[in-house]
């Protein structure tokens, strides 16, 4: 059709006043019927040409973001059809830009009293009017998405609060045992002797007074474990807290006789991080790896613990991986170290690694581990680059 009108209009002096009448018919029943198929569309999508007037707008637009009433298409400016102040500024600021590259933004609105959350995708084309480039504004209703995540996450919190509550039920028995004991020990002496001899009386109630530290312990660890993490995830680059991280532990690995290697990958693009949460767990992985090289060290004379912690850029995802060379991971627990309340060590309480799991989640992140006993473990964190991220990446490539 498009080929046709081009040639009726290089001829169009010669043509009949009815069949120009029946060409505009025609295109008139076809732009009605790419209105109503865009109009069908779940996305709302806005055209605007680059000093910001309305082109073109489909109907469920009006649904998806607040927009003045009585606005007029085409014509209207982007400040007379968009009632919003903060994507009005978003629109404006990516006008604004001396060189373009697509964006994407999450905005929250309140349209007829209930929260709806649009993510709002802006892209610079010049495939839609042949004569000049336009601003494209796509907008995406994200909100039942963005509940099921957060219903997932509660599903999955529940679950492991009950797996460690049977863990702390589990783990209190032994402590309150002994305290029950020597209560009943306490209470015996007095009863056969009517007095309780100093000493002893100390050495019970200094057993019973580290019974209680431990079931303190305990409740500490699940409370810190099982509260909800007030995660504050900001784009930010991942190099620069690896370069963090290792100059806080290089002084103690360097007297321990353990060498950190830091392999970072320039290309890394910036993820959302919450970098005080991420810090904490990649240190828990670097204290475990310190652990395990010196054990190996004690057990091998002369053997030389090696760290290594580097970034590296997948497509994608950003890997962050710790490994070291110390005396690995039995095939057998290495299904059961994210377990709550499972330790191998005579001190731990077993929470370390689930508490890292759960950091790693709420980067919307994976775990990944490579083991090998007596030779080292190797664990790497996956992490999702942001869609801004993935089209400035393309824009730059492009």
């Amino acid at each position: 059709m498009k080929r046709f009108i081009e040639k009726a209009a290089a001829r169009i002096s010669q043509l009949e006043p009815q069949v120009i009448q029946d060409i505009l018919d025609n295109q008139q029943k076809e732009l009605g019927m790419l209105d109503s198929l865009l109009d069908l569309v779940e996305r709302g999508l806005v055209i605007l040409s680059r000093d910001l007037s309305v082109i073109y707008t489909n109907r469920i637009v009006n649904s998806l973001m607040p927009v003045r009433p009585r606005y007029q298409v085409p014509s209207s400016k982007a400040s007379k059809f968009i009632a919003d102040a903060d994507v009005l500024t978003y629109l404006k600021d990516f006008a604004s830009q001396d060189t373009y590259t697509n964006s994407e933004k999450e905005f929250t609105f309140d349209t007829l009293g209930s929260l709806k959350t649009v993510v709002i995708r802006l892209i610079l084309t010049d495939k839609l009017l042949e004569s000049k480039s336009v601003i494209l504004m796509c907008l995406t209703d994200v909100t039942q998405a963005r509940k099921d995540s957060a219903k997932l996450r509660r599903n999955e919190s529940l679950a492991a609060m009950t797996t460690m509550a049977a863990g702390v039920a589990h783990e209190i028995k032994n402590p309150l045992a002994s305290i029950s004991i020597y209560l009943q020990l306490l209470a015996q002496d007095l009863d056969e002797k009517g007095s309780i001899d100093p000493d002893t009386a100390r050495k019970y109630i200094g057993i019973m007074s580290s019974q209680l530290d431990r079931l303190d312990s305990i409740v500490v660890d699940f409370l810190f474990a099982v509260r909800p993490m007030d995660s504050k995830l900001k784009l930010q680059d991942i190099n620069p807290l690896l370069i963090s991280l290792e100059e806080f532990v290089h002084p103690d690995l360097e007297q321990k006789g353990i060498e950190l290697v830091l392999q970072l990958d320039k290309r890394a693009p910036k993820l959302l991080l919450d970098q005080n949460l991420l810090n904490q767990a990649l240190l828990n992985l670097i204290y475990n790896a310190q652990q395990t090289l010196e054990e190996k060290q004690a057990a091998i004379p002369g053997f030389k613990g090696q760290i290594t912690l580097s970034s590296k850029f997948s497509g994608n995802h950003v890997e962050i991986i710790v490994s070291d060379n110390g005396m690995g991971i039995s095939k057998a627990n290495q299904t059961k170290i994210f377990e709550p309340y499972y330790t191998t060590k005579a001190k731990g309480t077993g929470l370390g690694l689930t508490v890292f799991f759960k950091v790693i989640k709420e980067h919307n992140g994976e775990v990944g581990l490579i083991s090998e006993e007596g030779e080292g473990t190797s664990f790497t964190v996956t992490l999702p680059v942001p869609q801004s991220e993935r089209m400035r990446l393309e824009a730059n490539n492009g």
